[in-house]
Formats: structure tokens, C-alpha cells, sequence
């Protein structure tokens, strides 16, 4: 089926080596697979890992106007204002790789896997149908 989508380069965010000494030490796993402990030892492993921008922590007098979102945003203007995460100069595909062992079951269990992928911006528009193809 033929769509009408883009797939263009874009202005990726990233952290300035210049600002972070140890890139490694911002890096976590996906959010949808970190444990509170693995939380707590993000936070302990460096004041500016990715953490606090993709699963802040909770707290339990968190309100509509003050929680883990409303800090995420506010952590993510902060390191960019004072330039630890910066845009790109130019547009650009980026290559995303992760690693990791898969689960122990299964036929690959417990076996190294790495998966690579290819970002860019999609620009979707409306199909003749009036539906985002």
C-alpha cells in the first residue's frame, strides 16, 4: 500500500561530550524495564543520566502542577538551557543500538542479542481516505 509519509533527517538532542565527562554513566535501559532498584542506582550513577527524563521518580505528595512528568520537562529545559544536551547542527539519520541478553527461556534463552535501527522524522499526512497512512 502506497502512503504518503516522509521519512526525513532531523535535528537529533543529544548530550554534549563536552559537558559530560562519562556518556556511558547517562545511559539507561528502556523505561518499560527498569526496576525501582535499577532506578535508585540510575540516579547514584550520575546527577545527569537519562533517568530523569524518561522514568522520574514518584513521590508520594505529587500533584497535578508538581510530578514525575512536570520535573522531567522541567529537568530537560534546564540541561538544555545550560547546554548539556544540545541539538544537532545539521539534520541527520541517526543509528539507535541496543544490546542485552535475552530472557532465560525460550529457544535463544539467556543468548546475546543486539538490535540495530535507523531514525529519522516521520511526517505523516492524511491519506485520500482522510487517515493517517
Amino acid at each position: 500500500m502506497a502512503t504518503s509519509n516522509d521519512v526525513l533527517p532531523f535535528r537529533a538532542l543529544h548530550y554534549d561530550p563536552r559537558r559530560v565527562d562519562d556518556l556511558g554513566q547517562c545511559l539507561a535501559q528502556p523505561y518499560d524495564v527498569i526496576s525501582p532498584e535499577m532506578q535508585a542506582g540510575y540516579y547514584r550513577q550520575h546527577p545527569r543520566n537519562v533517568v530523569r527524563l524518561i522514568l522520574g521518580r514518584q513521590d508520594p505528595a505529587d500533584t497535578a502542577a508538581d510530578n514525575r512528568y512536570t520535573r522531567a520537562a522541567a529537568t530537560l529545559d534546564d540541561w538544555v538551557r545550560r547546554g548539556i544536551l544540545r541539538r544537532s547542527r545539521r539534520p541527520a539519520f541517526w543509528v539507535y543500538e541496543q544490546q542485552f541478553s535475552l530472557p532465560q527461556t525460550g529457544a535463544r534463552r539467556g543468548s546475546r542479542t543486539r538490535k540495530r535501527r535507523l531514525c529519522g522524522e516521520a511526517r505523516a499526512r492524511p491519506s485520500r481516505q482522510g487517515r493517517v497512512a
